[in-house]
């Protein structure tokens, strides 16, 4: 269960990536310092360039420092062609927005808010009583160009007007026109299901991983509790102590009985119930009758050890070697 667990975790990452990945398309741009104005419209430039969303065309001669004309190519925009655009003013009619070199209105009539950009015509009515609530500059947003020529506009001549109370520069640059798109924030973007499913699956995945893992842990621990195991490893312990019992101390009799009844001789009573399940009671039975009497003569070692009786603890020890060596015959019938 484990890999599956792995599987589906790594799957659940791999769509919630991806998912992740596009939904910056589904309108929501980014949003541009205003220290990097200049650098990402040089930048947005020779990128449209080279995709060829702006076209080159020669313009009137300029005089060179030389003193002669010559002819100079500019990049145009294309009407009804979509571009990605730097909002660098916010008025309360309309906006300016930067594409490349290019400068484009916005009229407060022409700005759309929606789930998706919809620019095959123009809003009927306007949808906002002030731009300056709903765009913010430095914001990256989606706009259709509709004119070539801002002067064209039914209320460009207004526009100007404004524009020049603030700048006396700004009527004399050429403006085209466009439409822009506000993603509406309250709509899920197309990819936002497709992320969710990823995240359910890497949280499922995960779940399944670390359930097989306890479980691996669980059955580990299950086999280090098997009572035939635990009979198994205590006798290179019984042997030591049968084998050393003359020459010992009383602390080193006490240090070895309480490893012996701790680490083994407990378990393997509370796991006696696995004995009777594999084994059937008869069996098991008898078996566990040993065991406990070969557990009593290890605590009277203990006991006489406790009261300095060495003598009586060596002779003990025997009888505890004994009631062992009987208990693996036991093991070997079973």
């Amino acid at each position: 269960m484990a890999k599956y667990g792995i599987l589906i975790y790594a799957l659940g990452i791999c769509v919630s990536v991806i998912a992740a990945a596009k939904l910056p398309d589904n309108g929501i741009g980014e949003s541009i310092h205003s220290d990097d104005f200049e650098s990402y419209l040089q930048q947005q430039e020779s990128s449209l360039l080279r995709q060829g969303k702006l076209e080159l065309v020669k313009q009137d001669d300029v005089e060179t420092d030389n003193g002669e004309n010559e002819p100079v190519e500019r990049s145009v925009l294309t009407e009804h062609q979509s571009y990605k655009a730097l909002i660098l003013e916010v008025h309360k009619d309309f906006a300016v927005v930067g594409i490349g070199t290019h400068r484009v209105l916005v009229p407060r009539a022409w700005v759309q808010k929606g789930a998706t950009a919809n620019f095959s015509t123009l809003p009927q009515k306007e949808m906002f009583s002030n731009l300056s609530s709903i765009l913010t500059v430095g914001d990256v947003m989606d706009v259709n160009i509709e004119l070539l020529q801002a002067k064209d506009l039914p209320e460009g001549e207004d526009i100007f007007a404004k524009m020049s109370k603030n700048n006396d520069d700004s009527p004399a640059v050429q403006y085209a026109a466009a439409q822009l798109w506000k993603p509406d924030g309250d709509t899920w973007p197309d990819t936002m299901f497709l992320f969710n499913d990823g995240v359910i699956l890497t949280i499922l995945g995960l779940a399944l991983w670390r359930l097989a893992l306890r479980n691996e842990e669980e059955e580990a621990t299950e086999t280090d509790k098997d009572p035939l195991k635990l009979l198994l490893d205590v006798r290179s312990h019984v042997e030591d102590l049968y084998r050393s019992a003359d020459d010992l101390e009383s602390y080193q009799f006490l240090e070895q009985t309480k490893i012996i009844r701790e680490d083994f001789l407990l378990p393997i009573s509370a796991s006696r119930q696995q004995l009777i399940n594999r084994f059937g009671m008869e069996k098991a039975a008898e078996l566990l009758i040993t065991i406990s009497y070969a557990e009593r003569i290890v605590n009277r070692v203990s006991s006489a050890a406790t009261d300095q009786h060495l003598e009586e603890a060596a002779r003990c020890t025997e009888e505890a070697y004994a009631a062992f060596q009987e208990v693996y015959a036991l093991m070997k019938k079973l």
